[in-house]
């Protein structure tokens, strides 16, 4: 058996395998691995723990001390974040641990090393370091004759890339005991004195140039590819259809690893909706799919996470996996198993405001119980899950990051049950997940074959090459020396104690020893990429650059990009006329279906803009968001569920006007976490404070234009649907925001609007484009107790004024005369039957750069009007003021 021993091995490594004498018992080996070698054929056992479990020991360790002596110098940073400083004291100890010290080393001038002595007296070490110091007394024994040498032992060769000298000092007493029983020790030395025979230079201005030319390149071009971080190579791969090398994202988080922080987060008060939103779109997610998806549609959609609709989601699922009382089709769960999914992987109820409305309330305390049911709930799933994958797809990326995921759930509720004995805070919950939750490498992509030979290391460069490319020979590589924590008192104390520190000098030459080896090892041609930017960022010289043997050539690397990257092709003219007035498609293959119901707003979206209505609601395209709650439009929800809630609710003889404000902390409170959760976020809290003032003084003005006018609120939101005359029947549906009635007992309508622009509805009024108002007021009219009259208005909010072409009493009330007089539902009727039958024969009017006045729409006969910007006037300097679809308008 042969182990190829360095400090610095890791990932993947050249042996070039046609040299050496023994082919399929050969180890390439860190210190980790040779230790755990040599201790499995001396037949010592030892289970070692995860990092997140060994974090947690040492976390409960450092606190058992910091209880019994508050006055040791750690502990202020550990009243601030106590798993921070575990993490930082683990490393030193370990460091150190592994050179020989132990909690009995006491320094005379280090006050911070005996305390890391102390802490050791509450730790039960089950890392590397305790194997390590098995396995020295078990050699010994072996050098003593007490113990029989193993028959790998005997036969075993250990090599390594220098003379022993430069190896850590803690590891030297070791290869000396294994050379005293028999273990050949090779001393690998030779290549120092080689250089390859030419050095070429090929510099880029961009290092996407240089990943793009290299992905070009032919896999046998070089016998070895260097390439610390192969991910972005990758990439070009597997875009330009090229057999991946294999390669990890480093130092990163994926998606599913996040369930554990989210699942963490979920516990924050006020509840955080976008940690909601994003758990539900994990994955992996634990939640059944049918209810992630259409529950965090809901909470988009509705602005809060405790309304009617998300209720109705969440029992519907339960009753029927959200499938109509008529559908007949299987279900794949039973009700009490969605039920204990629900239950399961949602920490919290919320279908009832009862176990809703607390998630909007400020607080600090965690509930423990329900925390740890949680935590184990994700833990399990998390394992399975992975067990499940592991056997269909043995390889996949998903494995290692579900098995990450319980290894730090798993620390996290041990760390709980040991330590937490009452209340836990999450400001304590958080610090400690965040310690626990560490940047780790994950497989990006496999290895395919006929790929490149890529290291990850110039280290690994372990056997000799003909050629090689280094292809990310730029940017700084200094690494940190083991002993760097330390001072140098501290580290002359340390070695007066017999501690094997790693000298310094020694491993400064050794890291740059291995630094070097691709060109030692590379006996033709050796090819270094070197990059001037990676986008506006100067990428710095290589340590190594001024350390070459002599350049033999140097290329441009941007001329040879440029030759892979130009291509001769025949170009086709597939462009469509800047002045475009409609866009046609074949109306008898394709007839366009139309709804039976319609609504204000697509009415709207179909006289003015046809092509957006065609795309919406005929083929079903939207640009709208399912993953995130805009702030504009919450601002809106929030104030209609305000007023809805004040103006409809009893009042038991208390006036209107007193009514709304003593009850709006209230109302408005209820508002937040049913329409307008994404205000409860701290990075909003200005935006919750203005909107609450500004709201507050709204609803008081509204309550006094409605008691100085002698009306009397009937209902808020009220659902309205009438045939009123459009071509085919078709049904106008929508919602009143409030209906009222005057002393006389006829119908008044107030339509809220929250904007940005004061005078925007006042415009509209005095257009006489007052569209939505017309509607509703056709609407009640149709009614089979129809009032003898209708009085319509916008109340515009934050400015609570009250526009009209009615007459309304009071100093908030203002009286628009229009413009013009036309009859605006006689206009929609037409206006409607015109865009019908233009669509209907395959034609949907665009505007590109086109007036208005110059389209078939717009020369009909009393049709409702098109709002004109005069922006059409000037072509190609305007936006398409039709269409966002400008993949069919260029």
């Amino acid at each position: 058996m042969k182990i190829v021993y360095s400090p610095f091995y890791s990932g993947n490594y050249f042996m070039n395998m046609q040299d050496q004498k023994v082919a399929l018992d050969v180890q390439v080996l860190e210190t980790q691995g040779l230790l755990s070698q040599l201790a499995l054929h001396a037949g010592i056992h030892q289970q070692m723990p995860s990092y997140p479990e060994r974090l947690t020991s040492y976390h409960k360790a450092l606190l058992d001390y910091d209880s019994s002596f508050k006055d040791n110098i750690f502990h202020r940073s550990i009243v601030i974040d106590s798993m921070s400083v575990a993490k930082t004291l683990l490393r030193w100890r370990d460091n150190l641990a592994l050179c020989g010290w132990s909690k009995n080393i006491v320094l005379k001038d280090s006050t911070r090393l005996n305390t890391l002595a102390e802490i050791d007296n509450y730790f039960k070490d089950e890392g590397l370091a305790a194997l390590f110091t098995k396995l020295s007394d078990t050699i010994r024994r072996m050098e003593s004759g007490e113990l029989n040498v193993p028959m790998a032992y005997k036969t075993l060769i250990i090599e390594i890339p220098c003379h022993v000298d430069l190896l850590p000092d803690f590891i030297k007493p070791l290869m000396s005991s294994l050379q005293n029983l028999d273990v050949t020790i090779e001393e690998k030395t030779d290549y120092t004195k080689s250089q390859p025979a030419t050095i070429t230079e090929i510099h880029f201005s961009q290092l996407w140039k240089a990943e793009a030319w290299l992905a070009q390149q032919q896999p046998n071009a070089y016998e070895v590819w260097i390439n610390t971080n192969n991910k972005r190579l990758d990439n070009w791969l597997h875009m330009s259809g090229n057999p991946v090398c294999g390669s990890e994202m480093t130092d990163t988080n994926p998606q599913i690893t996040q369930m554990f922080l989210l699942a963490i987060q979920l516990f924050q008060r006020p509840l955080n909706v976008n940690t909601l939103l994003q758990y539900l779109f994990l994955p992996e997610c634990p939640l059944d799919r049918r209810l992630r998806r259409e529950l965090a549609n809901r909470i988009v959609h509705e602005g809060g996470f405790c309304n009617e609709k998300v209720q109705d989601c969440v029992n519907s699922y339960i009753e029927r996996e959200l499938k109509d009382e008529d559908d007949e089709t299987p279900q794949e769960m039973t009700k009490e198993q969605r039920e204990e999914n629900y239950i399961t992987y949602l920490p919290f109820d919320i279908r009832t405001d009862e176990g809703a409305l607390p998630l909007a309330e400020e607080a600090n305390e965690v509930n423990v119980k329900a925390l740890s049911k949680f935590l184990s709930s994700i833990s399990s799933y998390a394992s399975s899950k992975a067990v499940k994958i592991a056997a269909v797809q043995p390889y996949d990326a998903r494995i290692a990051q579900l098995r990450n995921v319980a290894e730090m759930t798993d620390a996290l509720l041990h760390q709980i049950e040991t330590l937490i004995d009452g209340n836990l805070s999450f400001t304590t919950l958080n610090q400690w997940a965040q310690s626990l939750y560490e940047d780790g490498d994950y497989t990006l992509y496999h290895a395919q074959v006929n790929r490149r030979n890529v290291i990850n290391r110039p280290s690994n460069m372990i056997g000799e090459s003909k050629n090689t490319v280094w292809c990310d020979f730029y940017g700084d590589v200094q690494a940190t020396l083991s002993t760097d924590f330390l001072s140098n008192l501290e580290v002359k104390q340390l070695k007066d104690a017999g501690i094997l520190l790693w000298d310094k000098q020694h491993e400064s030459d050794f890291m740059h020893l291995m630094l070097a080896m691709p060109v030692y090892k590379t006996s033709g041609n050796l090819t270094v990429i070197t990059c001037s930017q990676q986008g506006a960022t100067k990428l710095p010289m290589h340590p190594l650059y001024l350390q070459l043997p002599a350049i033999t050539k140097q290329e441009d690397g941007d001329k040879l990009y440029s030759e892979i990257a130009s291509k001769k092709i025949d170009v086709i003219d597939n462009h469509r006329d800047t002045d475009a007035e409609k866009i046609c498609f074949d109306a008898g293959k394709h007839p366009v279906k139309w709804r039976s119901k319609e609504s204000f707003s697509a009415l709207e979206k179909l006289l003015q803009s046809p092509l957006d209505y065609f795309m919406n609601y005929t083929l079903g395209f939207t640009d709208a968001s399912d993953t995130d709650i805009k702030l504009p439009l919450t601002y809106g929800n929030v104030a209609h569920d305000v007023v809805e809630n004040l103006f409809t609710s009893e009042r038991n003889g208390e006036p209107l006007s007193e009514f709304v404000v003593s009850h709006y902390e209230v109302a408005f409170r209820r508002a937040l976490i049913r329409k307008g959760a994404i205000l409860l976020l701290p990075e909003h809290h200005l935006n919750k404070e203005r909107i609450k003032y500004k709201l507050k003084e709204c609803v008081s003005k509204l309550a006094t234009i409605i008691q100085e006018n002698g009306l009397t609120v009937i209902q808020c939101e009220q659902e309205e649907e009438q045939d009123l005359g459009l071509q085919g029947g078709v049904a106008l549906h929508g919602f009143i925001d409030m209906l009222l009635n005057d002393k006389a007992g006829n119908n008044v309508v107030f339509d809220l609007k929250w904007v940005s622009k004061k005078d925007k509805y006042k415009t509209v009024l005095e257009k006489n484009r007052a569209l939505q108002l017309a509607i509703y007021k056709d609407m009640l009219l149709h009614h089979d107790n129809r009032p003898q009259s209708v009085r319509t208005a916008y109340f515009v909010m934050p400015y609570g004024i009250l526009y009209s072409t009615d007459d309304f009493f009071g100093s908030n009330c203002e009286l628009i005369t229009p413009n013009m007089q036309p009859d605006i539902m006689e206009q929609l009727r037409k206006g409607y039957a015109e865009r019908v039958s233009e669509i209907s024969s395959g034609v949907i009017e665009t505007a590109d750069n086109v007036p208005i006045s110059k389209l078939s729409y717009a020369q009909s006969v009393n049709v409702y009007p098109l709002e004109d910007d005069g922006k059409k006037t000037e072509p190609k300097k305007a936006e398409n003021l039709y269409s966002d679809y400008k993949c069919f308008t260029i």
